[in-house]
């Protein structure tokens, strides 16, 4: 599992998805918004243990049928993320992007993931990005990235070595 999917697993699995895919229509639908915030050490990403912490924004919008069932929902959810190497204390910004396309037949599918890697000194040393589709328990049906995640795991860790 790549990072940014992990990461990313974390702060949805906050928002409920119990939602049937019926077509949506005239009843006005609801917004709200939530703030995430987590840490922890990872010994298994890199050769070396890498501290991680995630502070994740994000939006729900959720629509409704003419009987007021709900039938689709977005999410828009940004996110800043630090990796420090615990060894040498070299440490790396992400900022991700991430709009959820909705609910379908259980499935819950994102589209437009982007995320800038950066190091201390703002400079960009790779974007990743792709489209992920999850089933209702948040596992990921198929990735389509722009790296595999393995490339995205060496990038990051040489980055941080």
């Amino acid at each position: 599992m790549n990072v940014r999917s992990f990461l990313f697993g974390l702060t949805i699995a906050l928002v409920s998805l119990t939602i049937s895919p019926v077509a949506a229509s005239a009843t006005a639908p609801t917004h709200s918004s939530f703030e995430d915030t987590f840490a922890f050490t990872s010994t298994g990403l890199c050769s070396f243990p890498v501290r991680i912490r995630n502070t994740s924004s994000v939006e729900e919008i959720t629509y409704f049928d003419a009987d007021g069932n709900p039938t689709y929902q977005t999410l828009i959810i940004a996110h800043h993320s630090t990796f420090r190497n615990t060894q040498t204390g070299t440490t790396l910004f992400a900022r991700g992007h991430y709009i959820s396309a909705g609910v379908y037949n259980g499935a819950f599918s994102l589209h437009g993931l982007i995320e800038n890697v950066k190091d201390a000194s703002g400079r960009t040393l790779f974007t990743v990005g792709g489209t992920e589709r999850w089933d209702e328990n948040f596992n990921i049906i198929s990735y389509t990235p722009h790296f595999s995640s393995d490339v995205e795991t060496q990038l990051l860790c040489a980055a941080l070595s």
